[in-house]
């Protein structure tokens, strides 16, 4: 299933901002048992690339995991490094 396709059947985002690297997979996992499926994880959140990684690592197909409140190319560049899914961009 295409990620946009599960977006629209997964129906909620989850946005983690500011959650330090050490609780970022308590939190996912939280999110996770509780019905989410797609997470936004803040660029301006610390270690924002590592915690990217260990989420996406962690849920694999599970869950979508983007890099949020990307506002400029070399936010773009940098979060690419981390392999999300998605960005999401604020209008």
């Amino acid at each position: 299933m295409e990620t946009l396709q599960k977006m629209y059947k997964n129906k909620l985002v989850a946005i983690m901002r500011g959650v330090p690297k050490d609780h970022v997979l308590d939190v996912a996992q939280a999110l996770y048992e509780g019905g989410i499926r797609t997470l936004e994880i803040t660029v301006d959140s610390p270690n924002v690339l590592q915690a990217i990684e260990l989420v996406r690592d962690k849920f694999a197909d599970e869950m979508i995991v983007g890099a949020g409140t990307v506002l400029d190319a070399e936010t773009a560049r940098s979060a690419i490094m981390a392999d999300p899914s998605l960005f999401f961009l604020p209008r």
